[in-house]
């Protein structure tokens, strides 16, 4: 095989990598988020509605960007209601059950610095036979320590919009 051939082919080979690598995202170091985090009212802000209605512990379980969270809330009851939702770093859809039998469907979505992500979702439930429907967007970041968790949550209700934020105590 004449040696411009084979030059050819080597070059065609290298380009077609480099033309590869040029398209992928690099691997980014992801935060590790897991653990049980309590909620610490000196650093959080309810806004009008206090923080009786945010999760009272998180707990987080972290693989590969896989997260699993658990919110315990304390109920209008008095109980506790507890729900689990398992995420995926490619924004597949997940779907959870909250109180009153409501379905959350959500979407998490990790920062390209990898510190942070957000999670995009929807409530629907009945309240007084009515259909509701709730929109959000949390965001979840740590501390430079890693010591407390901070979430904020935007949500759009039929009522209006609000923001508020927690922050989470590592246990």
């Amino acid at each position: 095989m004449p040696a411009i051939f084979q030059l050819n082919k080597q070059f065609t080979i290298v380009a077609a990598a480099v033309c590869l690598l040029s398209f992928t995202r690099p691997m980014v170091k992801q935060t590790d988020f897991s653990g049980t985090w309590t909620l610490n009212e000196s650093k959080s802000d309810g806004g009008q509605y206090g923080t009786g209605g945010m999760p009272k512990k998180i707990t987080i379980l972290q693989d590969n960007g896989y997260l699993t969270i658990t919110k315990t809330t304390l109920a209008r009851s008095g109980g506790e209601t507890i729900y689990t939702e398992a995420l995926s770093p490619d924004g597949k859809e997940a779907e959870s059950t909250v109180s009153n039998n409501g379905k959350r469907k959500a979407k998490m979505n990790w920062e390209n610095d990898g510190k942070q992500f957000d999670i995009n979702f929807t409530i629907a439930m009945s309240m007084q036979g009515q259909p509701v429907e709730f929109k959000g967007l949390e965001k979840w970041n740590l501390s430079e320590d890693g010591k407390t968790l901070y979430v904020v949550f935007d949500v759009t209700t039929p009522q209006g919009s609000f923001s508020v934020k927690g922050g989470y105590d590592k246990q």
